[in-house]
């Protein structure tokens, strides 16, 4: 059965999860291989990495003019990490859902928190590394400093506390499979038959994660 698509306007799909966890990466394929879904491009106040590029991966302004649009009321959801800024403009995910077209939103905890109270029928997902090392190995292969690292991978600690807040949890074990297992979510979701997540094996993965990060050492840099 093909999946059914909403007459006036289009999901609000969540993704979180730590920095490392795949996110980014994920929502990329998903936007090429599902039709009918698109990603919100999020502004942020943070400079552009020589591998990034701009209005694709982040539309990338200013401080000043950031602050300009939270006082104008023009972002759904904003927030601070890192001591940058990040958000996502209400008009343009607005416009695309008018089309019918089911925008998903890969921002982190804190605005996933905004986004719900002001649409409740938005749909959370968390994602969490296989385990700690796996995080650290793929924030050094971004190219992240060792201070960086250890930042975010403190960091996701802290993030840990709010995948409850989310309606499904999935492992980022294997690229591939948990790419399958986000396209069978969305079609389940789009066909009003969602899968029950199982949180017994969430909870046991995530004490091993904390059990982890208290007693794994950090990893230097390669070589």
């Amino acid at each position: 059965m093909p999946d059914t698509m909403a007459s006036t306007s289009g999901r609000l799909l969540i993704l979180s999860g730590p920095s490392g966890s795949g996110k980014t990466s994920l929502s990329r394929r998903l936007a090429h291989e599902v039709p009918g879904l698109c990603i919100s491009i999020s502004y942020t106040t943070r400079p552009r990495r020589a591998n990034e590029r701009a209005g694709i991966d982040y539309l990338y302004t200013t401080k000043q003019h950031f602050q300009t649009m939270i006082e104008a009321g023009q972002l759904m959801e904003y927030a601070e990490v890192f001591g940058h800024h990040y958000g996502t403009a209400s008009k343009q995910v607005q416009q695309q859902q008018d089309t019918g077209t089911d925008v998903l939103l890969e921002i982190d905890w804190q605005g996933a928190q905004q986004v719900r109270n002001k649409y409740p029928d938005s749909i959370g997902i968390f994602l969490l590394p296989p385990d700690f090392q796996a995080l650290r190995q793929r924030l050094l292969n971004r190219g992240q400093d060792q201070n960086s690292i250890e930042k975010r991978t403190d960091n996701a600690l802290l993030e840990l506390d709010h995948y409850h807040e989310y309606q499904y949890t999935l492992i980022n074990d294997n690229f591939e499979h948990t790419l399958q297992e986000l396209k069978r979510l969305i079609h389940c979701i789009r066909n009003g038959t969602p899968q029950p997540p199982p949180t017994a094996t969430v909870r046991n993965h995530i004490a091993r994660l904390r059990q982890e990060a208290c007693t794994s050492p950090a990893s230097g840099p390669a070589g």
